[in-house]
């Protein structure tokens, strides 16, 4: 059903939308978007449009700036933008600080508040840094993420068990294990993903995230990491390390619920994102945030 969504349809969705809602519109990648962004928002006068997709926001974005539909912006997350080649954006697409919205949670004071609330004392004191520790395990499964990117491997991350990519009793990534999981995880979606049909043999991938860490070591990990990662790493570890909480709980899905509550509105404050909306707002008479 998903497949049928493009461009076109969510740029007819927002100039209907504007027919019956004077206010603006704001268009955001995906249902878990409006999880993370809703709080934000005022919604007396903006209406949240989801696209289904990074391409379909940027695409049907230049559609209504085309046909010069006013009061229409969108947030993408940056990706990998920021280490690669970010492009020439008009200035009312808002890109996120970090990798992702989750990331940008996990830079913020909520990662301390959860920490301090579920970490087991005695053991998050043996950690000098914490989220330094996970960003160096998570920024392997990054690494793999660009390698996957840039080289066409097409490799399918959705669905990842961060349990059957670490070592026993770590968050420390096997690069071998994930490569194994990963090919699996893609050849069971190759008929509903898009798959390139050339198979990739386990070394082929391996020499590609090889290439891919010499030259990345200097990225800055805030932009490798991708957020699911770092909540997933950081669910496994109060399993294993900082505490023990049993899975039911400590799993990706239930801490990004976590995260995203314990993300306030000052945290928001204090990002550049949030300076990039209200710059915006301030110079075109549209209204976003509350």
């Amino acid at each position: 059903m998903l497949n049928m969504v493009t461009e076109e349809t969510i740029a007819t969705e927002i100039e209907m939308t504007k027919d019956s809602f004077p206010g603006t519109i704001l268009v955001i990648e995906g249902k878990n978007d409006t999880k993370f962004y809703d709080k934000f928002v005022d919604p007396k006068k903006c209406h949240l449009v989801v696209a289904h997709g990074k391409d379909n926001v940027l695409a049907a974005i230049e559609i209504i700036n085309r046909d010069n539909i006013a009061g229409v912006a969108a947030i993408v997350d940056s990706d990998f933008w920021r280490v690669t080649e970010i492009p020439a954006l008009p200035r009312n697409i808002f890109v996120t600080d970090t990798h992702d919205s989750e990331g940008m949670i996990f830079t913020s004071n909520a990662f301390d508040r959860i920490a301090k609330e579920l970490c087991t004392e005695k053991k998050i004191n043996e950690y000098d840094d914490l989220r330094g520790f996970i960003y160096s395990h998570a920024k392997q499964i990054g690494f793999l993420r660009l390698a996957s990117i840039e080289n066409d491997l097409f490799l399918v991350f959705e669905g990842l068990d961060y349990k059957k990519a670490t070592r026993k009793n770590t968050i420390v990534v096997d690069i071998d294990s994930l490569i194994r999981h990963l090919q699996h995880l893609t050849k069971k979606n190759a008929k509903r993903k898009d798959y390139n049909d050339q198979v990739f043999t386990d070394e082929e991938i391996k020499q590609y995230f090889e290439e891919t860490v010499k030259i990345g070591n200097d990225f800055d990990v805030k932009e490798v990491c991708c957020g699911h990662d770092l909540i997933g790493l950081f669910a496994i570890g109060l399993r294993r390390l900082f505490a023990s909480i049993q899975a039911t709980t400590a799993n990706r899905e239930h801490m990004e619920k976590v995260f995203r509550l314990a993300y306030s509105y000052d945290d928001f404050k204090d990002s550049e994102l949030y300076s990039s909306i209200t710059e915006w707002e301030n110079n075109h008479q549209h209204k976003i945030l509350v």
